[in-house]
């Protein structure tokens, strides 16, 4: 206060702070949100362009509800792709048109898969710790999927066991009052929704349908003062309708409680329609869902090893990509599933439609030298072509990835030759078919040994196709280790393991005091750990 007064510079700071207190620091954009006007935008709302060009809205969402405006969250889901994918890999194998909006609620396959907790790819179902609590729930209705769905969460995870317990009948389910079991009756006594908690305050206490929403909001929200002005106006419409204080407050209690955790039921819903979609078609066409997941992960390492790894544990087998047979995505075929080209890296879209463009033409490549003078050589470059060597796409031309990986400049500058002589005959108004250029010979190198052949085709693809190095230790790993590194990390913190593993990658890094320390993570055939 004394500095306040007695220093001009810091008084004019003070005064300038006290009167920008409170405004907005920045715009933000919802990661999702999109507004419905009845007309044109403009003539509704203030706008402005983002960074980015993103026509946006310069009033907040509150803002916007309040001046009538309707707001929509739009969530992008990748899962849409996949499920969309795999319908049209089915169509392809089987000439089927399956439509998931018509797929049988109660199908007996999708209910056994949830509760073995074999739900790898399944939408919102394929942690560990949720697959742990289908196989206790064991579901076998979707309205077990869409309660899992709102208890998995840090507020209501502590009522997954009674929740089970009661499906089951392990545990009693009390009801204060008649009214509270016609609307928790779905969910065993728990309060899992806020559209529950809106039918209590409407069915209890004879709010309105707006009257209820506000409940909501103050729940929402977590407005403490807006909540004790609902408890007072709640046991006193209570009490009006004939139901004592003692459950009026009970049930409130209920309502209060729920504020720890509320979730929106048909969120929810919507979510658990796409985890029995996708169950479906896992249970009922497993190559094609698996291949969509491939495709729709092809440029993350981490998620393919996950999928392949799935891929193994089901007997599915999955080839490498075949320049002949590879299509962009991941496909299936009569006894597995191919590689697309789509994983291999270094080889763009325009690569890939280059290829494929080209095989469609001529069919299939005869030999090396077939491909390199049917496919542009403008789509394709160095890095791009040593990926497709180091995967293995070319080996069913029956030439040795080693011999064609040094070979690939003189073919390149083969291509150049081909095209520039195919530019000039195109000029020309005589130009025969027949080129000049001296094919290349193929040098003759010895071929990679097969850790050679395994690292090449991990740079290719970012993980082990083929085979995996750990294979070579497999009896010595079985009899010394306590498991794989994905059984390890599902063991409790504190206890001693032995693993075994490749290490994939060392971070070196200081700590605090400036000493060195390093984090090193070690790879094997079913997982990683740091």
């Amino acid at each position: 206060a004394a500095l306040y007064e007695e220093d001009p510079k810091i008084r004019q700071v003070l005064n300038y702070a006290m009167k920008i207190e409170g405004f907005p620091r920045n715009a933000g954009v919802h990661a999702a949100g999109v507004v419905i006007t009845p007309g044109n935008l403009a003539d509704y709302v203030p706008l402005f362009r983002t960074a980015k060009g993103e026509v946006t809205t310069q009033y907040d969402k509150d803002s916007l509800e309040k001046i009538g405006l309707l707001k929509m969250d739009f969530l992008g889901l990748t899962t849409l792709s996949i499920i969309r994918e795999t319908v049209r890999l089915v169509k392809t194998r089987t000439g089927k048109d399956i439509e998931p909006e018509n797929f049988p609620e109660k199908d007996p396959k999708v209910f056994e898969l949830m509760s073995r907790g074999d739900t790898i790819g399944i939408f919102q179902f394929e942690s560990d710790g949720m697959r742990k609590y289908l196989r206790l729930l064991k579901p076998d209705s979707i309205n077990d999927l869409i309660a899992m769905n709102a208890l998995y969460r840090p507020g209501p995870m502590k009522f997954i066991e009674s929740f089970i317990n009661r499906k089951h009948g392990r545990e009693e389910v009390r009801y204060p009052h008649p009214y509270v079991e016609d609307i928790l009756k779905e969910t065993y006594g728990i309060a899992l929704y806020q559209e529950q908690v809106m039918l209590l305050a409407q069915k209890l206490a004879g709010y309105s349908l707006g009257e209820a929403d506000l409940l909501r909001r103050a729940i929402g929200k977590k407005d403490m003062h807006a909540m004790e002005r609902h408890r007072e106006t709640f046991i006193e419409r209570a009490k009006k309708k004939g139901i004592s204080e003692k459950v009026a407050r009970e049930v409130f209690e209920i309502i209060a409680k729920f504020a720890e955790y509320g979730f929106n039921k048909s969120h929810s819903t919507a979510y658990a329609v796409l985890a029995y979609q996708t169950a479906y078609l896992k249970a009922h066409y497993p190559r094609e869902f698996l291949a969509a997941n491939l495709s729709s992960w092809a440029k993350r390492p981490d998620k393919v090893q996950k999928f392949l790894n799935e891929c193994a544990r089901l007997g599915i087998k999955v080839f490498p990509p075949d320049i002949n047979k590879s299509d962009e995505k991941f496909t299936v075929e009569q006894d597995g599933i191919r590689f697309g080209l789509c994983a291999i890296e270094n080889l763009g879209h325009a690569a890939i439609r280059a290829i494929l463009s080209a095989r469609e033409k001529v069919g299939k490549f005869k030999d090396i030298y077939h491909f390199f003078e049917s496919v542009d050589g403008q789509a394709l470059n160095r890095r791009g072509l040593e990926s497709l060597v180091a995967s293995g796409a070319f080996d069913s031309l029956g030439v040795k990835r080693a011999s064609l990986m040094a070979s690939l400049d003189n073919f390149m500058k083969w291509k150049q030759q081909i095209s520039r002589e195919k530019s000039a005959k195109l000029a020309s108004l005589f130009g025969d078919d027949d080129s000049t250029a001296m094919r290349p010979t193929l040098v003759d190198v010895p071929e990679w040994n097969k850790w050679k052949l395994l690292n090449m085709e991990k740079s290719a693809f970012g993980v082990y196709v083929t085979g995996h190095p750990m294979d070579y230790f497999e009896l010595d790993v079985k009899a010394f280790t306590s498991g794989t590194i994905s059984d390890i990390v599902k063991i409790q913190r504190e206890r001693r393991a032995r693993i075994a593993g490749l290490i994939s990658s060392i971070t070196r890094k200081r700590t605090n005091d400036e000493s060195q320390m390093a984090i090193v993570t070690l790879q094997d055939r079913v997982g990683e750990i740091k």
